[in-house]
């Protein structure tokens, strides 16, 4: 869910729906235009601020460009449901930028209400279906529905436009793992760790899961893989141990504590501890 998060966070959509043309009053071009440079620049309390200043009684205020700079500031400050108040004014007030729906599905999503993310990823149209992101959102919405089967077919569709985007092989490893598909589980991790930009974290994250799952000699085939790429990584060496001791091999798990003690002597303890057992 966090991953997922971040990743719609770093989607990078501009502020376009901030940059219409502003209005011809000064009152509107010395506040509103001042709050979006201020957005662009990410200084989000100053562009609050400046919006404070708007008399939106006064005639030829842009309201669309009010209400959408308000909601980005609101939220990049992670006050979501006002974001979503004001991103839903800015429609009623005649945005038709429908990259509005975008913020709105994210501003849900950070709610953790995901059936109202689902509804503004559809308003959105086919900008929901221009970054694969979106699809892992969807995805993961549809999971946390308990709709698997809408599960599979968004990202049968994402990797169908997105054939190499990695996350989504990493996204159907840890569902099958939750039906504790462990056989079909694997061959995704695998899949997804001879991708690009892989790091040591991936390693931990699929073993860790399979381990916690119960399916220990699974977990044991990745960690022996991260052990022998990030030889001397004490997280790796550790979650090792971790899978032997499930099973109460515990010299072995005895041998990888003192392996990396050599690296953290904050493991020497746990070590003996182990060998005295």
């Amino acid at each position: 869910m966090k991953q997922l998060l971040k990743l719609l966070l770093v989607i990078g959509f501009t502020t376009h729906l901030a940059a219409a043309e502003p209005a011809k009053k000064a009152e509107e071009i010395d506040y509103i235009t001042l709050a979006a440079v201020l957005i662009k620049d990410g200084y989000f309390d100053r562009a609050e601020q400046a919006l404070k200043s708007v008399d939106l009684n006064q005639k030829g205020i842009d309201k669309v460009r009010f209400y959408t700079l308000r909601g980005l500031v609101y939220l990049k400050k992670q006050v979501y449901q006002k974001a979503i108040e004001d991103f839903r004014q800015s429609v009623t007030e005649g945005q038709q930028d429908r990259s509005v729906f975008i913020y709105i599905a994210q501003a849900h999503y950070a709610l953790k209400e995901f059936q109202k993310t689902l509804d503004a990823l559809a308003e959105a149209g086919e900008l929901a279906k221009e970054k694969p992101e979106l699809f892992s959102v969807a995805a993961q919405c549809h999971w946390k529905l308990e709709e698997p089967n809408e599960t599979w077919n968004v990202l049968d569709e994402g990797e169908a436009k997105f054939p190499d985007y990695a996350p989504f092989l990493r996204q159907r490893f840890f569902y099958l793992v939750e039906l504790k598909l462990y056989q079909e589980a694997t061959l995704y991790g695998e899949r997804y760790l001879q991708t690009e930009k892989v790091k040591v974290e991936d390693y931990l994250a699929l073993g860790s899961a399979l381990r916690k799952s119960g399916a220990i000699d699974k977990a044991r085939h990745f960690l022996e893989l991260a052990k022998m790429k990030y030889q001397g990584n004490d997280l790796v060496i550790i979650e090792l141990a971790h899978t032997y001791l499930e099973e109460d091999q515990i010299v072995t798990a005895a041998l990888l504590f003192e392996e990396a003690a050599r690296y953290k002597n904050k493991y020497s303890q746990e070590a003996s501890e182990l060998f005295r057992r």
